[in-house]
């Protein structure tokens, strides 16, 4: 029965909620299922959205326990013994939650099976006379009954006998039945062989020679009735569980092969064979993506960084030459500062894979905007290495901090400074990094954010798995970095 709902529930007319595909694939669907009065689908207020006939469509079951637990849960539910509020039938429920991309119940998919039909599964066979069969729910109320379903169904197991129903496994016992026939009794608990039910299979004492242990045999009868009716139903939706999820695949790869990055198949790992090949194609779709998207925004930053180079160049040498020195010293100097700007390009650009001290890192980093005899930066923080995608994601922000700096921040301006620290919280294990500038032109908020911001913003959070924090306060930019200190330790 899982295997019927996961199957309809994995269609694209129900778990896209398209109504009309939704009520004609679902009243498709009912007639070939035998045993199902009735299948719908129910949104994640308990609205009636769909269904295989239009009585019902817009009520509202939001009360029901099954609906509740399955949307609470996220799990096939087993119902209970009910009556229909749209066609008064008594019917047992079950039912699944949808489970959407961000792994949220978007609503619920029910089915009634038939208790009719269900009876007459049990009055069809024949069994030896003083043999009793039942099968109740998971609370005792009696689903079918044989014999006397009459009188039976829809009651409850008396409460001395209760306890059998949720026993910690199947057993045997010798009791006086409802009817006062005394039996030999195999009873299965719920969820030992069929989810949700509880089955018991007697034979009569007075009528029967056989040991207890043949007793417990012939309980097996009442489990070959509840194969059948899996079995009926798996048949009958065979297809929907083979070729539905293979066409889904298949479609998914197709729409790659044209161009279409973003399909996925949508299946979720965990439910059968074909749901952990799709969900494999997916996580293989979306590292290829992922890596597609991390390829660009390199070659876009390495663009970036060639167009701002003259521009930087020339602000160095515009800082160099104007100090008093001798001009052989201050040629000296200033090809010493744009040797340290061609090798951190050079470095940031390889990507090579070790680990880096954070000091060195940011010493490294603003050594080319750094003016030694009178340095605009003070550096402090305990010794942390970070890994190298770390490490190359923090040199890119510094560098664009640094370059923002030059152009319209404290480095723009004599007497500007730039204060980096950072730190471990110990409470959370995070790592706080910290760029505050002062003393240079007044800060006001940029109409819109270039890409040097959106890099710091996106790339340096993604590589981080952190938050960044940019506040354009009026005395100078204020930066900050909060990030897992697991996500920076070397492999």
């Amino acid at each position: 029965m899982e295997s019927v709902l996961l199957t309809v529930a994995s269609a694209p007319a129900v778990k896209d909620f398209e109504i009309d595909r939704c009520n004609a694939f679902l009243s498709q669907t009912a007639d070939r299922l035998a045993g199902v009065a009735a299948i719908g689908l129910l949104d994640k207020s308990g609205t009636v959205r769909c269904r295989n006939a239009a009585a019902g469509l817009g009520i509202s079951l939001a009360d029901r326990p099954y609906f509740r637990e399955a949307m609470k849960t996220g799990q096939l539910v087993v119902g209970d013994y009910t009556k229909s509020r749209i066609d008064g039938k008594t019917v047992l429920p079950m039912a699944i939650p949808l489970i959407d991309a961000q792994g949220l119940a978007s609503g619920v998919l029910a089915l009634s099976v038939d208790l009719d039909w269900l009876q007459g599964l049990l009055t069809q066979r024949q069994f030896e006379a003083g043999s009793a069969i039942t099968i109740a729910d998971r609370h005792g109320v009696i689903l079918a009954r044989y014999p006397d379903p009459r009188r039976f169904v829809g009651t409850t197991i008396p409460d001395q006998y209760q306890y059998l129903v949720n026993a910690a496994a199947a057993g045997t016992i010798e009791l006086t039945s409802q009817d006062g026939t005394r039996r030999v009794l195999a009873y299965f608990p719920v969820d030992s062989i069929a989810k949700g039910l509880y089955v018991s299979s007697g034979k009569s004492v007075q009528t029967s020679f056989y040991s207890i242990e043949r007793a417990a045999i012939f309980g097996f009868l009442a489990t070959i009735v509840i194969m059948a009716f899996t079995l009926a139903l798996a048949w009958q939706t065979s297809r929907y569980a083979i070729e539905l999820p293979v066409r889904r695949i298949l479609a998914a790869l197709a729409a790659w092969r044209n161009g279409e990055s973003e399909v996925r198949t949508s299946m979720q790992s965990g439910k059968d064979e074909f749901s952990e090949i799709g969900s494999a194609i997916d996580t293989f779709m979306d590292e290829l993506t992922e890596s597609r998207r991390q390829k660009q925004l390199l070659e876009d930053e390495m663009g970036h960084r060639i167009k701002n180079l003259m521009a930087m160049i020339q602000s160095v040498a515009s800082r160099t030459f104007t100090d008093q020195r001798p001009r052989s010293e201050a040629l000296q100097i200033f090809s010493h500062r744009l040797r340290s700007m061609i090798d951190a390009f050079t470095v940031l650009g390889s990507g090579v894979q070790t680990a880096a001290d954070l000091r060195s890192l940011v010493v490294s980093a603003i050594q080319p905007f750094d003016n030694p005899e009178k340095t605009p930066f003070s550096v402090a923080g305990p010794v942390l290495e970070v890994n190298s995608k770390a490490a190359l994601s923090i040199s890119m922000a510094l560098h664009e901090l640094c370059t923002n700096a030059v152009k319209y921040g404290a480095l723009s301006k004599d007497g500007g400074a730039v204060a980096i620290s950072w730190g471990v919280r110990a409470e959370d294990n995070m790592l706080v990094f910290s760029w505050e500038e002062r003393g240079g032109p007044e800060v006001t908020p940029p109409a819109k954010s270039g890409f040097g911001s959106l890099m710091i913003q996106t790339a340096l959070a993604s590589q981080t798995n952190g938050e960044v924090d940019t506040q354009f306060a009026p005395t100078g930019l204020k930066f900050r970095l909060t990030a897992p200190l697991s996500e920076l330790a070397e492999s």
